[in-house]
């Protein structure tokens, strides 16, 4: 009977205070049609915000009838079954039900505690996250310096404390320096002074030689940054970073496209897949730099310092990488089609079946690298340093080596057809198999060649000294050589003779 009653005391009250709350009787009866629908649920919804201390009222006193419920009611029901036939083994039954209700009607209180604690601790946390954000870039547009540092270290700390808040402290540092650090659209005249009718003509400034100290800040902060899932990489393009230092930065996918970092020290920094299409380099420090798979199409690399770099898989097509320092460099699947390499220094390295093609490598020092299998069709080798290097089937179709030198080169099976190699040094050069159709070989240095079973057909050896130069099997056009050549020669007598035809003209 207790039951009942309580049951339905409980359910009186919820229906007294849904009515109170929502259903308040109108001043006059009117059916609402489909267009005050939404004004109904408006008015609904303004009553319960102006009553919400009523509703967490009756909110409490709902929750006060249940707790009770389950502490003196449902002991009761619980036990009912079985039936107890003492009245104190049914009352003891009672009581310990009550007691494992009650503890576990306070633990769930304190988990509901510790829930509401967490949510409020979390709530206060981000509040005070976006006051310091936004103290932080309200600070980045101070026309005082030291104000514009703390800002941007009080960002990177910010970065530190709440890595979910990183990419988007990221964003707003990359577009500080592009708005304060813009590469100049042209190379600006030196500032000087000029008379004009009586007053002074300030010409535009130069292009500042370093990084302004905030903006050196910046990158300084990205390049150092823990890195965290989804964020985006740093996109810093078109913007003047001119001897910036990025020593062991981490600036892999970054965008730097047509960025100026000229002298930019990048001693091994991270650039995996880095865009640098159009970047001027010249004279960088990037000794030991991670740049694989990185874009460098058409990037000025003049000067740089590129030893012990890893460009693996790098496209470096029309880059200009003339005088630059190249030892030990990993150039492991590059291409460098097109691009510029005079004077550069590869000596000793690995450079089997890259790409130079179209090339310009004029005076570049190549002795002792392996390049087999390299493609040079057209590329301009003039001067360059070859000996005891490897080129066994290396493709060297048009290829120009006025000059250059192939002392002990290996030139075994590879293809020089109409390659000018006037004036080159290829004595001691091993030449077996070597395709050398309509070649250029005037005033060639052949002293000790092996020639055997190379193609000279058409060839232009006019000049060109032959003295102990191994002839065996060598194909050649009847009267392709002189006197003198044969006389000095070995192994003429087998040589194979082809007669002269249109296109040895």
């Amino acid at each position: 009977m207790s039951t009942a009653i309580v049951v339905a005391v409980g359910v009186t009250a919820v229906l007294i205070a849904v009515a109170t709350l929502l259903f308040p009787l109108p001043r006059r009866t009117r059916q609402p049609g489909h267009a005050e629908a939404p004004r109904r649920r408006e008015k609904i919804r303004q009553r319960l915000q102006q009553r919400r201390p009523l509703l967490l009222t009756y909110l409490g006193l709902v929750v006060m009838v249940a707790v009770v419920a389950v502490i003196w009611v449902l002991p009761a029901v619980l036990t009912r079954h079985p039936h107890l036939n003492e009245p104190a083994e049914r009352h003891q039954a009672i009581a310990d039900t009550r007691t494992g209700l009650v503890a576990m009607l306070v633990a769930l209180g304190a988990a509901g505690g510790l829930a509401y604690t967490a949510r409020t601790y979390r709530l206060s946390r981000e509040g005070q996250i976006t006051d310091r954000y936004s103290k932080a870039v309200e600070q980045l547009g101070s026309d005082k310096l030291e104000v514009r540092l703390g800002g941007i270290y009080a960002l990177e700390r910010l970065m530190h404390d709440s890595p979910t808040d990183q990419p988007t402290i990221m964003e707003a540092l990359t577009a500080y320096v592009r708005h304060h650090a813009p590469r100049a659209p042209g190379e600006a005249p030196p500032v000087r002074e000029r008379r004009v009718a009586g007053h002074r003509r300030r010409h535009t400034p130069a292009v500042p030689e370093h990084p302004a100290e905030d903006v050196q800040a910046v990158v300084t902060v990205l390049g150092r940054r823990r890195r965290v899932a989804g964020e985006n990489p740093i996109e810093l393009p078109v913007t003047m970073l001119r001897r910036a230092r990025l020593d062991g930065a981490y600036l892999a996918g970054a965008q730097l496209y047509g960025a100026d970092m000229t002298g930019a020290q990048l001693d091994g920094a991270e650039l995996t897949e880095a865009h640098l299409d159009g970047a001027d380099l010249t004279g960088a420090w990037l000794f030991g730099a991670d740049l694989n798979g990185a874009q460098l199409l058409g990037a000025d690399l003049t000067g740089a310092q590129l030893l012990g770099a890893d460009l693996t898989g790098a496209r470096l097509d029309g880059a200009n990488l003339t005088g630059a320092t190249l030892h030990n460099t990993i150039l492991t699947g590059a291409r460098l089609v097109g691009a510029k390499l005079p004077g550069a220094v590869l000596p000793d390295s690995d450079l089997r079946g890259r790409n130079f093609q179209r090339a310009t490598l004029t005076d570049a020092m190549f002795a002792r690298s392996n390049l087999s299998d390299a493609q040079f069709a057209g590329a301009d080798l003039t001067g360059a340093t070859l000996s005891a290097a490897d080129l066994r089937g290396a493709f060297l179709y048009d290829a120009k080596l006025v000059g250059a030198h192939l002392v002990l080169t290996r030139l075994h099976n590879a293809d020089l057809c109409e390659a000018d190699l006037t004036g080159a040094d290829l004595h001691d050069a091993k030449l077996v198999g070597t395709q050398l159709p309509r070649a250029r070989l005037a005033n060639a240095n052949l002293l000790r060649a092996d020639l055997t079973d190379a193609d000279l057909t058409g060839a232009d050896l006019t000049g060109a000294n032959l003295t102990e130069a191994d002839l065996t099997n060598a194909r050649l056009t009847r009267g392709g050589l002189s006197a003198p050549q044969m006389a000095g020669a070995r192994n003429v007598d087998r040589i194979r003779w082809y007669e002269k035809t249109p296109d040895d003209e």
